[in-house]
């Protein structure tokens, strides 16, 4: 699959809200990212993000995480994410074995 490279993806996913930024600290603590005890999803290989964002967004008692090793896709993904407050969505930008 081709897909376009982001210009700014660094910035952008430093500069995000819902970016998990050391998710190595989390390991075995992921409902303190949301501060609720809902159940948690996990995608692996979210892409452009616009599955786990529907489903963030219908589901609000369920917890969600997008896990996307391509910082690009992860750009993507936060960019469609523009203007929408999704407090039960994180993201992401790793390599699972790194993580889990």
């Amino acid at each position: 699959m081709r897909y376009k490279v982001v210009k700014n993806a660094s910035n952008i996913l430093s500069d995000s809200d819902y970016l998990i930024k050391k998710p190595e600290n989390y390991k075995n603590k992921w409902q303190a990212l949301f501060n609720n005890n809902h159940p948690i999803c996990l995608e692996l290989g979210m892409g452009y993000g616009s599955f786990i964002i529907r489903m963030a967004l219908e589901n609000p008692n369920v917890n969600y995480i997008g896990l996307e090793l391509d910082k690009n896709q992860t750009a993507k993904a936060i960019k469609n994410i523009a203007n929408k407050k999704i407090p039960n969505l994180k993201i992401i930008c790793a390599d699972a074995s790194n993580i889990f």
